[in-house]
């Protein structure tokens, strides 16, 4: 936390290594995402001016990434791989500058600790800005995944170097900024078709929009129009419902991974084989254009709206998070079974993947809310928004008809009401 990160920036001279876990000492719960909001506190990493694409809530601009630095412990040691690096540590040098002419030491190499199981997280962990892992549990149980995790760090850095996988760094940076605003919570835009709408919606606070590419979707966004809103000060998440079949091969974005297990894993009863989804034979595959935006650095992340298992997420798209669709409060226990730091909760729906303004039960809200940080969407409205917010405080919160004036085509007013009730029930319940 921010006392932790104090502690750590009154050392001196700073040390090589400064370790950021990721597990909640007091509860051991895992939340990969807590050593990123820990980051921007460190007084060895000071943010540099947002650019245009970062806005006053997004990171430092990404620098050269450093290559790869994985420590495993023990049972890894022999397979860490450590070279010197750039990465946070040459942003956090130009930021810091010299001192009667001669270079400070340098900032210590970030080595991101715990929640490491699979190769993701370790990509997770290098697109994030850490140059090394801390790894016990994983492979003591599992000493052949060490590989896997060393390819994992070096893919993420390599995302990282090429300016792209800054989704959640830069998320997560929107969201200190939040709080220190007090305006907290994180907001969604989705369904975003037309340029000019996505321009009010940033212009009026928001940190993410949402590009729905799903065939015979009334919100079905053209690719210009993300490519027109390339400059715009938040995030862009394409929003997809991966396809199955055999026509195509599908195009990993942060490296493939040994599957070894049924691909029926953490499906639930919302989100299953269906009319909706077509066939199920074969892998899933993301649309030809929403692999192409994410190599252009249009889109930031893939939010997965269908019924892709566990295992298949990270094959598909990097970044991405999951959406699901519980039907009730047992289903939403599936939510822990994806390796995706973060999960969306939706209402379900038998004829719909999403946008049908129904809401979610607030039994499955509140079983949601037990495994971790709440994501929500469906049925939100300007009106109601100020009240789920008071009383299930989520991290983000994910609107689409429920601030339009026809489908596909946002009422700038009623987005700015939900931005500001969002913000005002915080306040209020903080105050």
């Amino acid at each position: 936390d921010r006392a932790d990160a104090a502690k750590a920036g009154a050392l001196d001279p700073p040390p090589p290594l400064l370790g950021l876990n990721s597990r909640d000492l007091t509860t051991f719960r895992v939340d990969r995402c807590t050593p990123l909001m820990v980051v921007p506190h460190l007084p060895f990493f000071e943010a540099a001016p947002a650019g245009a694409d970062g806005g006053a809530g997004a990171a430092r601009a990404a620098g050269a990434a450093s290559a790869a630095s994985a420590a495993s412990g023990a049972a890894a040691g022999a397979e860490a791989a450590a070279h010197a690096g750039t990465g946070l540590r040459a942003e956090a040098r130009a930021a810091r500058g010299t001192s009667s002419g001669l270079e400070r030491r340098p900032p210590p190499r970030l080595v991101f600790e715990s929640g490491v199981f699979e190769e993701e997280d370790a990509a997770f962990a290098g697109a994030s800005g850490f140059d090394g892992l801390l790894v016990g549990e994983a492979v003591m149980r599992k000493p052949e995944q060490v590989p896997a995790l060393i390819q994992g760090l070096i893919a993420g850095k390599q995302l990282r170097a090429g300016g792209r996988a800054q989704f959640w760094r830069r998320l997560f940076a929107r969201r200190e900024d939040a709080c220190r605003k007090r305006c907290f919570p994180l907001v969604k835009i989705c369904g975003i078709v037309r340029p000019e709408d996505g321009r009010e919606a940033a212009r009026a606070g928001a940190d993410v929009l949402g590009f729905v590419f799903v065939e015979g979707s009334s919100r079905c966004a053209p690719a210009e129009t993300v490519r027109a809103l390339r400059d715009v000060p938040c995030l862009r998440v394409g929003v997809v419902v991966a396809r199955r079949g055999d026509a195509g091969r599908n195009r990993s974005r942060g490296g493939s991974r040994d599957q070894g297990r049924e691909g029926s894993r953490g499906a639930g009863k919302g989100d299953r084989g269906s009319a909706l989804s077509g066939s199920i034979a074969g892998p899933p595959r993301l649309p030809a254009e929403v692999i192409e935006l994410l190599e252009e650095g249009a889109l930031d992340a893939v939010q997965l709206h269908g019924d892709e298992a566990p295992e298949e997420c990270y094959r598909l798209a990097f970044p991405y998070y999951k959406a699901i669709r519980p039907v009730d409060a047992e289903d939403a226990r599936r939510a822990a079974g994806y390796r995706s730091p973060r999960v969306l909760l939706d209402a379900y729906s038998s004829g719909a993947y999403g946008g049908t303004g129904e809401r979610v039960a607030a039994e499955i809200i509140r079983k949601a809310a037990e495994q971790g940080s709440l994501w929500l969407a469906g049925g939100l409205t300007p009106e109601n928004v100020g009240e789920v917010v008071a009383r299930y405080r989520p991290e983000l919160v994910d609107v689409s008809s429920g601030v339009e004036s026809a489908p596909g085509v946002k009422d700038i007013e009623r987005v700015k009401r939900f931005i500001r009730q969002a913000g005002e029930a915080t306040h209020a319940g903080t105050s």
